[in-house]
């Protein structure tokens, strides 16, 4: 059967739509389906390729890795993008997709198949441009391809320290050595990885247990914008994964479970989560996510306060660079990117409301907000869904303010919906020695 022919079988018509939707080639679709949908078979190359290059890789140190973590929309991009910029650092990027458990492997065959391809917003709308060799979060794919009975339909369960697996852990590490000798290129330069991966806040007693010498970056965000804005995104991922399938199913692959169709809460303090669609959904899930991370925050946790760091990017990057171990000036360079995030979030007024068939979490309670960033909630005719938790998130901000592993200020709201600030200096990094 010949090409045409085979674009008739209804499956490959799909394909093939779908792909001039997107911009995917059918081709590229069908090697994601292979490598990703397969991840067997991902494991086993990776472990053929660990055997091939052992001798190397145990020359290759792992020295202070730098975890960022969070919720997602808490700006754990920018600050990937930040550190990253500052070439002392090995992530993975796009040019691993999709073989990303064999980085090695998939740089020798694809090095001269590679294509330049213009940067172009990421799917999230919010300004952030991704190309080749943008960094991304594909450290997921590992966990899911080692822990799959962590993994359920309609929740992901959480890690303990006591969470040891040997056969794991020797991946997990030669996973790194290897991306930092992709990444090294032939200088064979000597980098210290990075990786961004929301779900680590799941696993934050276990990360410290296996790589003690790290930093745990956890931005944070004032509850009320943060779950809007989480809202927002949801709304959003919802109506692309309704047009556009194989887009769930890419971003299920790949461990992005935080959005749309794909969604699929993290069971924090061994608890579910509401129905997304409900207003007071995201709200409380901040909450018990961030009453997870305290009560499993470890010394190597780092709570930087993300709006903070963009209205005064340079206090915060000296102390994010102390936190790191690396002088300051390499982060300072970065000072004029984040002041154009903060400009550009502004303008596009991320939490901004949405249309209010879509039932978002918190988009009601925002309208009077939406001119003026870092605004509280307002109450009005939605405040039977939203007091509970948002008392709840006032609670936990100000257990975060009591933590001993960290002083911060976080804005939150009074009963009358005004803006009030609880807190201390605006961000102060625990001692890691």
């Amino acid at each position: 059967m010949g090409v045409h022919g085979r674009i008739r079988n209804r499956r490959w018509r799909y394909f093939a739509l779908a792909a001039v939707k997107s911009g995917y080639f059918t081709a590229d679709r069908l090697l994601h389906r292979l490598a990703l949908g397969n991840l067997a078979l991902q494991k086993s190359l990776a472990d053929i390729e660990d055997h091939l290059h052992a001798s190397c890789l145990e020359q290759i140190p792992v020295d202070r890795p730098v975890f960022v973590t969070s919720l997602p929309r808490a700006g754990t991009t920018l600050l990937l993008e930040v550190i990253n910029k500052t070439g002392a650092f090995a992530s993975q990027t796009y040019r691993d997709m999709p073989f990303v458990l064999c980085p090695l492997l998939w740089d020798a065959i694809s090095r001269g198949l590679r294509r330049k391809v213009q940067a172009r917003e990421r799917a999230h709308g919010d300004g952030m441009m991704v190309g080749c060799d943008s960094v991304e979060a594909f450290e997921e794919v590992l966990w899911k391809a080692f822990w799959p009975q962590r993994y359920f339909p309609d929740r992901i369960l959480t890690w303990s320290s006591h969470d040891r697996d040997p056969e794991f852990e020797q991946a997990f590490t030669n996973h790194i050595r290897k991306v930092i000798a992709v990444r090294g290129g032939s200088s064979r330069r000597i980098l210290r990885y990075l990786s961004k991966n929301n779900a680590n806040i799941s696993r934050l007693r276990l990360l410290a247990e296996l790589f003690p010498d790290c930093t745990i970056l956890v931005p944070f965000r004032n509850p009320a914008d943060h779950a809007g804005s989480l809202a927002r995104q949801h709304a959003n991922f919802l109506a692309r994964h309704a047009q556009d399938r194989f887009a769930r199913t890419y971003m299920e692959w790949i461990g992005h479970y935080e959005f749309g169709q794909a969604f699929r809460p993290i069971a924090f303090l061994g608890e579910g989560t509401g129905a997304a669609a409900q207003p007071e959904c995201w709200l409380d899930y901040w909450d018990r996510a961030f009453r997870h991370i305290l009560d499993n925050a470890p010394k190597q946790v780092a709570f930087v306060d993300y709006d903070e760091l963009c209205a005064s990017p340079g206090d915060v990057l000296r102390r994010i660079a102390d936190a790191i171990q690396m002088p300051h000036h390499r982060l300072l360079q970065q000072a004029q990117r984040l002041r154009t995030a903060n400009s550009h979030l502004t303008k596009r007024r991320e939490f901004a409301p949405v249309e209010a068939s879509t039932r978002n979490p918190c988009a009601a309670a925002r309208q009077s907000q939406a001119g003026r960033r870092g605004g509280g909630l307002e109450r009005n005719s939605d405040d039977a869904f939203l007091r509970e938790p948002f008392d709840c998130a006032r609670r936990t901000a100000e257990q975060l303010v009591q933590h001993p592993h960290v002083g911060l200020a976080i804005a939150v709201c009074d009963a009358a919906g005004r803006r009030a600030y609880i807190g201390g200096a605006a961000l102060n990094f625990i001692d890691n020695s």
